[in-house]
């Protein structure tokens, strides 16, 4: 693992003082091993970063990321401060929505687009996912199981359109 989580603080929200809140995750998931939270937590970060840069598409994480960042919701003034410190600035609100619900009202194709728009930017801010990272996030293992790519196919998806606009 590349970073700390506090180190990912400060390269995605630079003005946030991350101490109070990995403290509380400290406490929160200290039967959990380092690595596993430390992980969770810092791919919790990569998709609230994401979110904010670029406001689009329908991100998700697996259910034990996610509940890392209901964690972090339940102290809203922490919680505010770090998603003003991101780039977009505003408030990134949690709504609870399964793939279903998303996909209501969409083609196949439109869901498709919005699912993996932002693999690229993931790979332009964070680098090629690992097996470790890759476990958080719903899409890549959508595309591992059910479409049988392979980790190595993903990350070249990734980084051959990292360079488009998207």
């Amino acid at each position: 693992m590349n970073q700390t989580p506090a180190e990912l603080f400060s390269k995605i929200a630079p003005s946030y003082d991350s101490g109070r809140i990995l403290a509380r995750y400290d406490a929160v998931l200290a039967n959990m091993p380092a690595q596993k939270r430390q992980l969770l937590i810092n791919e919790m970060l990569k998709f609230l970063f994401l979110r904010s840069a670029y406001n689009k598409g329908f991100v998700p994480l697996t259910g034990e990321a996610d509940e890392v960042w209901h964690e972090f919701i339940l102290y809203t003034k922490e919680y505010e401060k770090f998603c003003q410190a991101l780039p977009g600035g505003f408030f990134i609100h949690h709504t609870p929505m399964h793939l279903d619900e998303f996909c209501q009202g969409k083609d196949k194709k439109e869901v498709m687009v919005d699912l993996l728009e932002w693999l690229p930017n993931y790979y332009r801010h964070f680098g090629e996912f690992t097996a470790e990272t890759a476990e958080c996030w719903l899409i890549v293992d959508f595309l591992k199981q059910e479409l049988g790519f392979s980790l190595s196919d993903i990350n070249s998806l990734c980084k051959n359109t990292a360079g488009q606009q998207v």
